[in-house]
């Protein structure tokens, strides 16, 4: 199963990826950066949140036998 990060560090908190795909991405009130909260499968709305994310801080690494 693919997971995803992001860089924490990075993240400017700007809410694209929970808008473009709320069911996956929510902005973590605590320390008011993204937080991935999807079940782990990589679905197109995945794929859209890391093409939207205006400093490219999500990632989806794949598990070598998917590659």
């Amino acid at each position: 199963m693919a997971k995803v990060s992001i860089d924490q560090e990075r993240c400017i908190c700007c809410g694209a990826c929970a808008a473009i795909a709320p069911d996956e991405f929510e902005i973590d009130p605590k320390i008011g950066k993204a937080r991935y909260i999807g079940s782990g499968k990589i679905t197109s709305d995945t794929q859209q949140a890391v093409l939207g994310c205006p400093v490219q801080v999500i990632k989806i690494i794949k598990n070598k036998k998917e590659e």
